[in-house]
């Protein structure tokens, strides 16, 4: 869920900005074109004109991003984990949200999820235990326990990393 907010506010402050860019850009052609401010009528031509053009796209890319982030939220949070619940909870047909629980997956928004077309699955990993090993100190010879490769003679200090 962290990634994918933000992704979201980035999207969002971007769509935002350029939202800005056109709207402080339009009155700033005829301000600087009447004072004859060259650089700053540059400035302004460019900024409306990347406002124009980039505000829809980044406004539509923020809204299916917005999508994705409520899909998201069903899984993580609601535990929706079916196709089928999901196109109950949205709306939309088994296709769209197949095609968007892929999009999750391949982006690294559902760590640790299997998609095997119907539903989602976590799979349940082993939890690791720890290699218990005793050996003897190298430094004075008395036994030394070892957790995963490191432990600490408890006679002389010394400290062992195998």
């Amino acid at each position: 869920m962290k990634k994918m907010k933000r992704v979201l506010r980035n999207q969002f402050a971007i769509a935002l900005v350029t939202s800005i860019m056109m709207v402080v850009g339009i009155p700033l052609i005829p301000i600087s074109a009447v004072n004859g401010i060259t650089w700053l009528l540059v400035v302004a031509i460019v900024f409306t004109a990347y406002g124009f053009y980039g505000c829809p796209l980044y406004w539509i890319s923020y809204a299916s991003k917005r999508e994705l982030y409520s899909i998201l939220f069903l899984i993580e949070n609601e535990h929706i984990l079916t196709v089928e619940g999901l196109c109950q909870q949205t709306g939309k047909d088994g296709k769209y949200i197949s095609d968007k629980i892929r999009y999750l997956l391949l982006g690294g928004f559902l760590p640790g999820y299997v998609f095997n077309g119907d539903a989602l699955e976590k799979p349940i990993v082993a939890e690791k235990k720890p290699i218990v090993l005793s050996i003897p100190c190298p430094s004075c010879g008395a036994p030394v326990t070892l957790t995963d490769g490191e432990g600490k003679c408890e006679y002389c200090g010394t400290s062992i990393h195998k």
